[in-house]
Protein backbone atom coordinates (compact mmCIF):
# COMPACT_ATOMS: atom_id res chain seq x y z
CA UNK A 1 0.00 0.00 0.00
CA UNK A 2 1.71 3.46 -1.34
CA UNK A 3 1.26 5.75 1.99
CA UNK A 4 3.15 8.40 0.04
CA UNK A 5 1.31 11.87 0.02
CA UNK A 6 -1.54 10.45 2.16
CA UNK A 7 -2.77 10.41 5.92
CA UNK A 8 -3.69 7.24 7.40
CA UNK A 9 -6.59 7.93 10.25
CA UNK A 10 -7.41 5.67 12.97
CA UNK A 11 -9.93 6.70 15.82
CA UNK A 12 -10.51 5.82 19.22
CA UNK A 13 -12.77 6.52 21.58
CA UNK A 14 -11.23 9.16 22.91
CA UNK A 15 -8.34 10.08 20.51
CA UNK A 16 -7.87 9.82 17.04
CA UNK A 17 -4.50 9.12 15.00
CA UNK A 18 -2.92 10.71 12.27
CA UNK A 19 -0.30 9.04 10.53
CA UNK A 20 2.25 9.57 7.69
CA UNK A 21 4.70 7.19 6.58
CA UNK A 22 6.15 4.76 8.66
CA UNK A 23 7.47 7.16 11.28
CA UNK A 24 5.96 10.62 11.81
CA UNK A 25 2.12 10.41 13.78
CA UNK A 26 0.17 12.92 16.03
CA UNK A 27 -2.54 11.51 18.15
CA UNK A 28 -5.67 14.27 18.97
CA UNK A 29 -6.99 14.17 22.24
CA UNK A 30 -10.16 14.01 20.00
CA UNK A 31 -12.03 10.30 19.47
CA UNK A 32 -15.54 9.16 17.52
CA UNK A 33 -17.10 8.32 21.03
CA UNK A 34 -16.06 11.44 22.76
CA UNK A 35 -17.32 13.31 19.81
CA UNK A 36 -20.79 11.69 19.54
CA UNK A 37 -21.70 11.84 23.00
CA UNK A 38 -20.73 15.28 23.50
CA UNK A 39 -21.60 17.08 20.81
CA UNK A 40 -24.12 14.87 18.41
CA UNK A 41 -27.31 15.23 19.99
CA UNK A 42 -29.25 14.31 16.70
CA UNK A 43 -29.39 11.11 14.59
CA UNK A 44 -28.34 12.06 12.06
CA UNK A 45 -26.40 14.73 13.78
CA UNK A 46 -27.73 18.57 13.03
CA UNK A 47 -25.20 20.59 10.80
CA UNK A 48 -24.57 22.80 13.92
CA UNK A 49 -23.05 19.61 15.69
CA UNK A 50 -21.17 18.44 12.65
CA UNK A 51 -19.17 22.42 12.72
CA UNK A 52 -18.76 22.08 16.46
CA UNK A 53 -17.25 18.59 15.99
CA UNK A 54 -14.92 20.03 12.96
CA UNK A 55 -14.49 23.32 15.52
CA UNK A 56 -13.18 20.78 17.67
CA UNK A 57 -10.75 18.70 15.65
CA UNK A 58 -9.55 22.10 14.06
CA UNK A 59 -8.68 23.29 17.17
CA UNK A 60 -6.87 20.15 18.87
CA UNK A 61 -4.88 19.85 14.97
CA UNK A 62 -3.84 23.76 16.26
CA UNK A 63 -2.59 22.63 19.72
CA UNK A 64 -0.37 20.63 18.06
CA UNK A 65 1.67 23.06 16.42
CA UNK A 66 1.65 20.79 13.30
CA UNK A 67 2.68 23.04 10.28
CA UNK A 68 0.23 22.88 7.63
CA UNK A 69 1.96 21.49 4.52
CA UNK A 70 0.72 20.18 1.15
CA UNK A 71 -2.40 17.94 2.26
CA UNK A 72 -2.24 14.30 0.47
CA UNK A 73 -5.08 11.82 -0.16
CA UNK A 74 -6.92 10.67 3.24
CA UNK A 75 -5.93 6.84 3.29
CA UNK A 76 -9.04 4.74 4.58
CA UNK A 77 -8.60 1.93 6.66
CA UNK A 78 -11.21 1.62 9.35
CA UNK A 79 -14.76 0.38 8.57
CA UNK A 80 -16.44 3.38 10.02
CA UNK A 81 -14.36 5.73 7.74
CA UNK A 82 -15.23 3.93 4.83
CA UNK A 83 -18.47 3.51 5.02
CA UNK A 84 -18.81 7.75 6.02
CA UNK A 85 -17.05 8.38 2.30
CA UNK A 86 -19.03 5.37 0.25
CA UNK A 87 -15.54 3.53 -0.24
CA UNK A 88 -15.53 -0.12 -0.61
CA UNK A 89 -11.69 -1.82 0.34
CA UNK A 90 -9.45 -0.52 2.60
CA UNK A 91 -6.44 1.01 2.34
CA UNK A 92 -8.65 3.27 -0.80
CA UNK A 93 -7.36 6.87 -1.01
CA UNK A 94 -10.15 9.64 -0.69
CA UNK A 95 -9.12 13.27 -2.04
CA UNK A 96 -10.02 16.38 0.52
CA UNK A 97 -12.60 17.73 -1.70
CA UNK A 98 -14.19 14.22 -1.90
CA UNK A 99 -14.22 14.52 2.22
CA UNK A 100 -15.54 17.62 2.14
CA UNK A 101 -18.34 16.63 -0.56
CA UNK A 102 -19.48 13.94 2.05
CA UNK A 103 -19.12 16.05 5.07
CA UNK A 104 -21.91 18.49 3.00
CA UNK A 105 -23.83 15.83 2.13
CA UNK A 106 -24.17 14.48 5.87
CA UNK A 107 -25.05 17.85 6.80
CA UNK A 108 -27.66 18.61 3.91
CA UNK A 109 -29.07 15.12 5.30
CA UNK A 110 -29.74 16.90 9.15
Amino acid sequence: MNVVNATRIRFGEDSTTLSWGAASEIVLPVGATAIAGTLFRHDPPAPDELEQAIDAIEDALTATGLRQAGRGDLLAIEPLLLDLLGLRLAGERCTREAVEAQFQQLASLS
